[in-house]
Parts: C-alpha cells; structure tokens; sequence
C-alpha cells in the first residue's frame, strides 16, 4: 500500500533526527538509573521506596506502598509528556514544510499518489514513531516496579495512549500552521506558545481569564475557546489521574479526538487546494 510505505518512510526519516535520539537517549538513561537504583526498604515507620538507597518520600505503611509507586510513576510520566512536546514537536514540525520543497513535492506529486496520502502518510509516520517511543518508556518503567517492587498497576500502561493523543492533538496544529508558512520554525513557536501559555491559561480560566472581566459575553467567548482548541492540559490532568487510579475523564479525551480530526481535515483540504 502506497499509504503504508509513506508511513514506513517517515519514521525511517525520524529515526535519525537527533532530537528524537536526544528524547530516547533521556528515556534509556532514566530506565537505566531506576533499574539499578529502585528498590524499597522497611523500618519500623514502614516501607519506603529508594533510589540509590536513599528514600525518596516518606515511609508508608505497607498497603500503601501501591499508592506510593502510582504517584511515582504519575511523576515520571509529567517528565515523558514534557519530553514528547519538546522534543517530539521539534524533531516533526519540519515534514511537512520540507515535503512542500520545491523539487521534493514535484517528485511526490509525479507518483500515483493522493495529496491527502502524502500528508496523512507524514502524520501517521510521526505519531507513530511518538508512541513507540512512549510506549518504550512506560514499558520498561512498568517492567521494572512490576519486578523489583511487585506493583503491577495496569492502568499506567494507558498512558502511552494519552500522550501520543496529546502530541497529535499538538501535531495537527502544528501540521497546519506549516501548510499555511511552508516553514518549521513559526510552528515550533506556536505550537510551544499554546501549550505553555494558552492552554494553561484556558484550562484554568476561572482563576485566570475570568478575573479580567465578569462580562457574560467575554466569559462565553473564553469558554469557546476553550471547548474549540483541544484540551492537552486536561488530558495530561486525566492521564495522571487514571494512573493513580482515580477515574478517567472521557469529556476531555472525546473532545480532544473531534478537535484533531476537524484540524486533520482542514490539513487535508488546505493542501489538497495548494498550488505547487
């Protein structure tokens, strides 16, 4: 299938992007640091987790030790989410501009493929090679408490899931930003910009962006905004939750896929229209 060797094609292109070796380069090492330094220790004000012997929270009684390793690996995975934003955003935002070189997209465009193939083919490369690598960290992280601590929470294997919904989410944006500038870098900035400034600011409104005004009006026009760009802080919110088994939030996932797919087809129909 055409479909598939773009897909297979990409992310044979990624894996030697070096921010994406930077971003496994940081997972191995930290799967490394814990498989050889995680254990747990008991005294007489119960058991606490180690890292080189040395506690890294307070002891807990030992049927709270579960919940203590969930709200480790609730930690480790906030690291993983900043990582796959950073480096994840970086080393993709760049495919689909250098696809619309001249030169390169007249050979794309010379094959018996679609428009919508190629873009989709770059997409799926992308979130593919994403969750790979998610799902390479979680893997191993959830192997070695498994083994070395007898916790096997099965919950924190969704996270992968999340994340990777969460970079396509950020993805699409930046996919359609870079058909609209034919450049990396404006969304690079733009897609870094909404994910530390304004999606916070959106997911917090009421003690932020509310402030400013009690004008119903103003108060709806932010809730728009709100409900109309995804929602990756609450999804990060409702990744850490399920991990420490708290219950899912589905509203913010459900959305987050709608939102992907309306960006996913304007993507589409942009390029679909762009004159090469």
């Amino acid at each position: 299938m055409i479909l598939f060797a773009l897909v297979r094609h990409t992310i044979r292109e990624l894996l030697f992007r070096v921010t994406l070796l930077i971003l496994t380069g940081i997972s191995t090492l930290i799967i490394i640091v814990i498989l050889l330094s995680i254990s747990s220790a008991e005294s007489a004000d119960g058991v606490a987790i180690t890292l080189f012997s040395q506690p890294i929270g307070l002891p807990v009684p030992i049927d709270q030790l579960e919940q203590a390793v969930h709200f480790v690996q609730r930690s480790l995975t906030g690291g993983l989410y900043t990582g796959i934003v950073l480096f994840g955003i970086i080393a993709t935002a760049g495919l689909i501009p250098e696809t619309m070189e001249k030169g390169l997209i007249d050979i794309y465009l010379s094959k018996p493929l679609a428009r919508w193939q190629l873009v989709l083919g770059r997409i799926l490369g992308a979130v593919t090679i994403i969750f790979a690598n998610a799902l390479y960290f979680v893997g191993f992280i959830w192997l070695i408490f498994g083994l070395k601590l007898g916790i096997w929470n099965l919950n924190f294997l969704l996270a992968p899931v999340l994340l990777t919904l969460v970079f396509l989410c950020l993805y699409t944006i930046s996919v359609l930003l870079g058909i609209l500038v034919r450049n990396a870098v404006v969304p690079i900035l733009c897609v870094l910009f909404y994910q530390v400034v304004v999606a916070g600011f959106l997911e917090n409104r009421e003690y932020s962006l509310y402030l400013l005004s009690e004008n119903v009006v103003y108060r709806t026009i932010v809730d728009g905004f709100y409900y109309a760009l995804p929602q990756t802080r609450a999804l990060q919110l409702s990744n850490e939750q399920f991990i420490v088994h708290q219950s899912l939030m589905w509203g913010p996932v459900a959305q987050s896929i709608v939102v992907s797919c309306v960006l996913l087809g304007a993507c589409l129909w942009i390029f679909q229209r762009k004159d090469f």
